[in-house]
């Protein structure tokens, strides 16, 4: 197929080419003379191509949604599902092929129905990656989980942190089921209004009860300013439990991966409490390779109060802070860099 364009106005442009393509296959590649030259684009490119968003004129949320998004992160009014499914899909194509990099996608006019669709089904637009969605505005932003780079670089913190755990003595028969730490995904009320899924939580209790204490959120690096907004509002959640959020921001290409803690500080009394003082970045590393070697500017400490969520008992030698040495977040960052690069990293 061959488009031909004109106009000055790249945006008009953009415009007809999108509302010619949306109908078409992703197999196709589509040849486009603009301004004397022509370019031949894989099709999925111009599912990029949209209309400038206009704010839902009945969604107080819509700037709290769509906030510290990645610039030019599309913004597509929902049709169908299968239709929502399949820009989902070419996207999470295009991060494959390292075409794009911007993990975010947001859909506006969203029905409560297609959610409760998706969450209760095998396949469909949710299965493309984690979700932000908002009842009132109809709002959905969905962060992709294509390509699988910050998800390696977790499952090499996950298995660190269990290692951590061991050591410590939690896994211990006689300490299991009072210690046990659940990890995995999570969907949870946020300023009423927002559901959202987290890339990692920690969580403590049984399963009957028990909450989520420490979240993880991760992402590429045009993402930073969006996981650290989505990691204070974790944080600033009312009802919940989250006493510390995590974001880490993976630098494929620099071989660079960057972990800042955020907890209430500063209340009154001296104490960090939840809801009170200011929420503050109190803790971040750098894990990269340096001269050939795996280096990081330091460890991460986790405190016994912040997973279980009380002080410790002096007499029980198994109520410690967990603390990720430099040296435990050195293995976090070879075994990433073995997962992202397919060959064993030697130092």
């Amino acid at each position: 197929m061959c488009i031909l364009g004109h106009h000055n106005d790249l945006t008009n442009f953009q415009l007809t080419t999108f509302q010619l393509l949306k109908s078409y296959s992703t197999s196709y590649t589509t040849h486009i003379l603009f301004q004397s030259h022509t370019y031949s684009l894989p099709l999925y490119f111009f599912h990029l191509l949209q209309p400038p968003p206009h704010p839902h004129p009945l969604s107080p949320y819509y700037d709290i949604a769509i906030a510290h998004l990645p610039p030019q992160t599309p913004i597509i009014p929902f049709t169908t599902k299968d239709e929502a499914t399949s820009r989902a899909e070419i996207h999470a194509d295009a991060l494959a092929d390292g075409h794009l990099k911007n993990q975010y996608l947001v859909f506006t006019n969203v029905p409560q129905s297609a959610m409760d669709y998706w969450c209760c089904s095998d396949k469909g637009v949710l299965h493309s990656g984690r979700f932000n969605y908002s009842k009132a505005s109809q709002i959905m932003v969905l962060k992709i989980t294509k390509p699988d780079i910050p998800h390696e670089v977790l499952c090499a913190w996950d298995h660190v942190w269990h290692l951590k755990e061991y050591d410590i003595g939690l896994y211990e028969k006689e300490n299991r089921d009072e210690y046990y730490i659940f990890y995995g995904y999570l969907s949870q009320l946020i300023f009423v209004d927002m559901i959202k899924q987290t890339d990692r939580y920690y969580r403590t209790g049984p399963l009957r009860g028990g909450g989520c204490t420490v979240v993880i959120e991760a992402g590429l690096p045009c993402a930073e300013a969006r996981l650290d907004f989505d990691a204070r509002r974790w944080l600033e959640a009312e009802g919940g439990n989250v006493s510390m959020a995590v974001a880490v921001v993976v630098w494929e290409v620099l071989e660079r991966i960057v972990v800042k803690t955020w907890e209430y500080v500063g209340t009154e009394t001296g104490e960090e409490e939840k809801g009170k003082g200011e929420i503050a970045c109190t803790q971040e590393v750098v894990i990269r390779r340096r001269n050939g070697k795996t280096v990081s500017t330091g460890g991460l400490r986790f405190p016994f109060k912040t997973i279980f969520g009380r002080e410790p008992d002096p007499n029980k030698p198994v109520e410690r802070d967990i603390v990720l040495e430099e040296s435990d977040l050195v293995r976090v960052g070879k075994r990433a860099w073995r997962e992202i690069f397919g060959k064993d990293v030697e130092d």
